[in-house]
């Protein structure tokens, strides 16, 4: 079977918009059952036309457009059952990079969320009755093009809180809002590093992921629909009639073409900082040669002034013992100016 390349921001945003699919994805990703999603409206664009992009955020100002391209962060609303069977609501927060760049571009988008007012809300407290607003538990999940090398080996990297009391180490686990609100849970999705092999039924999902599963073609990927858990089947059928799709072959061209220019971008502004760092280390390397001859020349005028001063002494003490001056003059080989500047004759 034949599917498109979700690592590209135009799949992955065309297979996340299927309610069914996301749910399925993220259910398997964060390990608990959703039982509602919503897809929240998105702030960010991922048109590959400057004029078209333009235009779309003169009609609305919220939107944020940057030249080319920008990529799509997808949040979503869920309703989800935890394992104590208790309904809540979080914020998934879903980010997709090819680029080693973007860690500046998750911790602002990352910000920015917990700074958004509709993501609280108001709770009572069971002590006091006192009401006040808190924020809903955000969780994260990165999808990784380029790997953390770090966790070479790991396809799927999980960060869950641990809440312990710090006198003996005891884990007490999360209560109330506080913690919840302000320290999120997340998944990495480590992409270089998913295998064949898959030995577990997420890894067999994230193998849609697999760039090993690449043609020729880097927009397709080859896989076996047996391969994948029937329950999970609609996740590679969505992907497959992405292939259909001219407009998704279009972008993903464009998406291509833009990933190219700034790897180049990328790599002059790598180039760029080495020459800076290397003209620094230039004018360093000169100041402190600048600085050496400085203290070098003091180090010649105070020896030349130390020297005179002992010649001085010694005519002094040679007049004083009735040598005459013409002598003295042709034994230390200095003239009548020398002795008038150093007062030794009138």
């Amino acid at each position: 079977m034949q599917i498109l390349n979700p690592l590209y921001d135009v799949v992955f945003k065309y297979l996340m918009e299927d309610n069914k699919v996301a749910k399925l994805l993220l259910s398997a990703l964060i390990g608990q059952e959703i039982l509602e999603l919503i897809f929240l409206p998105q702030e960010f664009l991922a048109d590959f036309d400057f004029d078209t992009a333009k235009k779309r955020q003169e009609e609305n100002p919220t939107i944020q457009f940057s030249s080319g391209l920008t990529v799509y962060r997808i949040d979503f609303s869920a309703k989800i059952r935890t394992e104590t069977g208790e309904e809540k609501i979080i914020i998934i927060e879903v980010q997709k990079s090819k680029l080693t760049s973007d860690m500046i571009r998750f911790r602002t988008y990352l910000g920015s969320q917990y700074a958004k007012k509709e993501y609280f809300y108001w709770v009572t407290s069971r002590n006091t009755g006192r009401r006040y607003k808190a924020g809903l538990p955000i969780y994260a999940i990165f999808f990784l093009g380029y790997g953390l090398e770090e966790y070479a080996g790991v396809p799927v990297i999980e960060i869950d809180n641990c809440v312990k009391d710090k006198r003996n180490g005891e884990i007490i686990g999360e209560k109330g809002h506080f913690i919840p609100a302000l320290f999120h849970k997340g998944i990495v999705v480590n992409i270089p590093y998913l295998k064949e092999r898959y030995q577990s039924d997420l890894e067999k999902i994230l193998s849609i992921f697999d760039q090993n599963n690449r043609s020729e073609d880097f927009h397709i990927l080859n896989v076996k629909e047996e391969d994948f858990p029937e329950k999970y089947r609609p996740i590679i059928r969505r992907l497959q009639a992405a292939a259909q799709e001219k407009t998704l072959r279009n972008k993903m061209i464009a998406e291509d073409d833009y990933l190219t220019e700034m790897n180049e971008y990328e790599e002059e502004i790598n180039e760029l900082e080495k020459k800076l760092v290397s003209i620094e280390e230039e004018k360093q390397k000169l100041q402190i040669e600048k600085e050496a001859q400085k203290i070098l020349a003091e180090q010649e005028r105070q020896k030349a002034e130390k020297l005179e001063q002992e010649k001085v002494q010694t005519i002094r003490l040679m007049i004083e013992m009735g040598i005459p001056l013409q002598t003295i003059q042709e034994k230390l080989n200095i003239n009548e100016e020398f002795l008038r500047k150093n007062n030794l004759i009138h």
